[in-house]
């Protein structure tokens, strides 16, 4: 818990904020940015009449409430001098009960440069009471904070960034051509593919990878205590050993059989190819992309569709040769005389509930019916549903169900989601649940916590809620949106044929994309290091 911060406190952190820029400076940096300045971070607080409630010389009055900004600020210009750059992030709106407004925010943008101090603004937005949008994920919509911008932009002589969920170099130039703002920060963006700005000075627009504002890769990662990554970028955080010049040309060229153009398929497939192998990418759909695709298909998540679309893009940049509409036998895959196969063919729907082998069920009665559906049935084969849904999971905890529910109370069905876990939504990241958990309560989807589904009867459906066995009534239809299953029949009949053979992805165990696509850099280039 924190503590009001005492005067030597403010002391000890306005002179922090100096060695931090000194430190910089000594780096070799070429600036230093203020960060806390918005999102409910240090700074912010002292700003916000939302979170500070002090009733001294830091509280009360805007100028009081800006004392310690100012005092931070005149401490690292005074240690940096007058020709290093220093910028700072403040906040354009609150969007919090009591908060600053837009013009709050112009008052206090106008106040720190007029010091002459100041060499630009970059304007965010928020508090942790709406931490969501701290770090902005695909529910929110592109260019959230550009009218702050625009704003602040209004009453400041400094030049204006403006950033949030701006990853497309289409909308970064539209922002700087309305005048809504002198530059466009694209963090996340970066991180997907940091040649970004040179690949749009050189004209490869259909070369970027684009952030899909997913957050599973990087601020989601933070909060397990690890590195950020990115979800389509493996390089991230992996620099030396994956990064920019890392990938080397194969000395000898080899025929690379890759079965299934998933994420993990397309992307072992576009780095074989990269090396300069031949590559065969084999699908059993008539289209790439695998469930990620699917995914796609679900309300608000079409995004993800950017990790296929790039990985695309550059195998057909590449020359891999992509056979569709083609799920080949071991044989068949044997006769295309490949030096070596990856196989991605991803994992499946289960036939049953994973944990109810825990309930002394080895089958689960009644999944067999008409009425129960798979989330495939209904996002891939168009299988309709009725009034009354139950989604049932058994542990996932991902958006598999949480954005069919959503999608479904959306179009007016009467929806009950099933799940084990504490709440539902309890994997999500942090700031992406702090959106969509209140989404699903003010959606009207009747939660069932610490609940497993252990038979279905018609529409009746009998389940285990916090221990104690019941039932759920006048249910149409179920759909089953839980772990799927590994896809390996085609992986071990290779192996007894003594193919030199690897999967990765799915077809391993049941994940996610950045374990796909991830796994699909690294076999290619593990397998194929020595040729």
């Amino acid at each position: 818990m924190p503590k009001e911060m005492e005067a030597e406190d403010v002391d000890e952190i306005v002179a922090a904020h100096a060695i931090g820029a000194r430190h910089a400076k000594q780096g070799g940096m070429d600036g230093v940015e203020i960060h806390s300045g918005y999102g409910g971070y240090l700074l912010a607080s002292f700003l916000s009449p939302f979170s500070n409630h002090r009733t001294d010389e830091y509280g009360g009055t805007l100028e009081n409430r800006m004392r310690i900004v100012h005092r931070v600020v005149d401490a690292v210009r005074d240690e940096v001098g007058p020709g290093f750059l220093v910028g700072i992030n403040l906040q354009g709106h609150d969007f919090s009960p009591g908060g600053l407004e837009v013009s709050d925010a112009q008052l206090i943008a106008r106040s720190i440069t007029a010091t002459g101090k100041i060499d630009y603004v970059c304007v965010k937005a928020a508090t942790y009471h709406e931490a969501h949008q701290n770090v902005p994920d695909m529910q929110h919509p592109k260019r959230l904070w550009e009218g702050l911008a625009a704003a602040v932009k209004a009453v400041v002589d400094v030049p204006v960034i403006a950033v949030g969920r701006i990853n497309d170099p289409h909308d970064a130039a539209e922002v700087l051509a309305l005048g809504h703002a002198d530059l466009v920060a694209m963090t996340r963006q970066h991180i997907a593919d940091p040649e970004t700005v040179a690949k749009i000075a050189e004209g490869r627009l259909d070369e970027i990878r684009p952030c899909i504002g997913c957050n599973q890769g990087c601020i989601d990662r933070l909060f397990a205590v690890t590195h950020s990554s990115c979800v389509h970028n493996p390089a991230a955080g992996y620099e030396l050993e994956l990064g920019i010049g890392t990938l080397r040309t194969a000395t000898v060229r080899r025929r690379v059989v890759v079965i299934g153009a998933g994420p993990a398929g397309l992307k072992a497939a576009e780095t074989a190819a990269r090396q300069g192998h031949e590559v065969i990418l084999v699908e059993r759909r008539s289209r790439t992309g695998g469930q990620l695709r699917i995914a796609a298909a679900i309300a608000g998540r079409g995004e993800i569709g950017g990790v296929v679309d790039h990985l695309d893009a550059m195998t057909a940049k590449y020359g891999v040769d992509v056979r569709l509409s083609w799920a080949p036998t071991a044989d068949e895959v044997m006769a295309l005389r490949p030096d070596h196969v990856i196989v991605a063919t991803g994992s499946a729907p289960g036939s049953d509930i994973v944990g109810n082998l825990a309930q002394g069920i080895a089958v689960t009665p009644g999944l067999d019916q008409d009425h129960v559906l798979t989330t495939w049935d209904v996002l891939e084969d168009g299988a309709p549903v009725g009034r009354h849904v139950a989604v049932v999971d058994d542990g996932e905890g991902g958006w598999k169900g949480i954005g069919l529910a959503l999608q479904f109370a959306g179009a007016g069905h009467h929806v009950d989601f099933l799940t084990p876990l504490p709440y539902v939504g309890s994997k999500l990241g942090a700031f992406t649940a702090n959106l969509a958990v209140p989404r699903i309560h003010r959606s009207g989807i009747i939660t069932h916590p610490f609940t497993t589904l252990t038979g279905v009867n018609g529409p009746r459906l009998d389940v285990v809620e916090r221990g104690t066995p019941g039932m759920l009534g006048g249910v149409d239809t179920v759909v089953l949106a839980g772990w799927h299953r590994p896809v390996t029949e085609l992986y071990f009949a290779l192996k007894r044929l003594g193919a030199p053979v690897e999967r990765i992805g799915d077809a391993v165990a049941s994940r996610t994309m950045m374990e796909a696509v991830h796994e699909g850099e690294r076999v290619a280039r593990r397998v194929l290091a020595d040729a």
